[in-house]
């Protein structure tokens, strides 16, 4: 029978042959951070909502300017309309104090022209709003007594146009987000791709000033190894 100093010599030549796994272990290495899904991310909403943002805004812009007539001046022009509706006169930017319109319906009654003024679209600017009436009406557009733009008279190249009104409630705020949607994603992909950048040197230098130190450590360790002979 082995006696407990052979014991205790033999476990500790054991232990000493046989380390531990945590001694040779390989170091985990810290994974490194990945930014292309940040790329991928900020290139979207850039072009991805640009682009998105162009179409709903050009069909925000459509609705807006969806003319039902174009009416020359100094014409009558007879015109169907739903009935018991509105419609709107837009007339060209340059001349909307130079014009004025009339309109009758079937039965020759006069239809009241009130102001509807605020909007611009595809140079022309709305004028003038008038409700519809029985659905037949004839408009009549002709150059003002007084034009603002004094000495102005149609050369009969002029012509207003007719549309649905503006819905206050419905197409000025589907323009807005629009807009919104158009300038505010491709700002938000640019911000995050600057920020994906900086953050991307910002661990660059991280990683270049820990090679450094662990450079100057190394050859610490080495001279102070080599030491004085």
């Amino acid at each position: 029978m082995p006696s407990p100093q052979a014991v205790s010599s033999y476990g500790a030549a054991e232990a000493h042959a046989s380390p531990g796994p945590s001694a040779h272990a390989p170091r985990r290495r810290t994974p490194r951070r990945r930014f292309r899904r940040y790329y991928g991310s900020a290139a979207w909403l850039i072009f991805g909502l640009g682009i998105g943002g162009f179409f709903i805004a050009g069909v925000a812009i459509d609705r807006l300017g969806a003319w039902d007539h174009e009416v020359p001046l100094q014409e009558d022009t007879a015109l169907s309309f739903p009935r018991s509706s509105e419609r709107w006169i837009w007339v060209p930017e340059e001349h909307v104090d130079d014009i004025v319109c009339t309109g009758t319906d079937r039965s020759g009654a006069n239809l009241p022209m009130r102001p509807a003024l605020g909007y611009d679209h595809d140079d022309y600017s709305s004028a003038f709003r008038f409700p519809t009436g029985d659905g037949t009406v004839t408009l009549r557009c002709d150059a003002a007594p007084s034009p603002a733009s004094a000495g102005w008279t149609p050369t009969g190249a002029e012509t207003v146009r007719v549309a649905e009104p503006v819905d206050r409630s419905r197409d000025v705020p589907f323009l807005q987000a629009a807009f919104i949607v158009m300038l505010g994603g491709p700002a938000l992909g640019v911000v995050m791709f600057a920020g994906t950048l900086l953050a991307q040197i910002g661990t660059g230098v991280a990683r270049l000033v820990a090679w450094v130190r662990r450079r100057r450590a190394r050859r610490l360790r080495a001279t102070t190894q080599a030491g004085p002979r």
